[in-house]
């Protein structure tokens, strides 16, 4: 038995923004949230925080 890819995990989920508004795919947002909780991270400053400061590292592997 495989083991399910990251994204596969959370593709079926619905996209609640604005087309017009989105910077960056729902993915790769639900990846720094949980990557930011799972270091710490305590509210949406600290999720920030964490994808600018892990940008490079996380552009590779996104």
């Amino acid at each position: 038995m495989s083991q399910p890819v990251f994204g596969d995990c959370f593709a079926e989920l619905d996209d609640p923004r604005v087309d017009r508004t989105k910077r960056y795919p729902l993915i790769e947002v639900v990846t720094i949230a949980l990557c930011s909780v799972i270091c710490g991270g305590e509210g949406w400053e600290d999720m920030e925080e964490f994808g600018r400061s892990k940008e490079t590292w996380l552009r590779e592997r996104l």
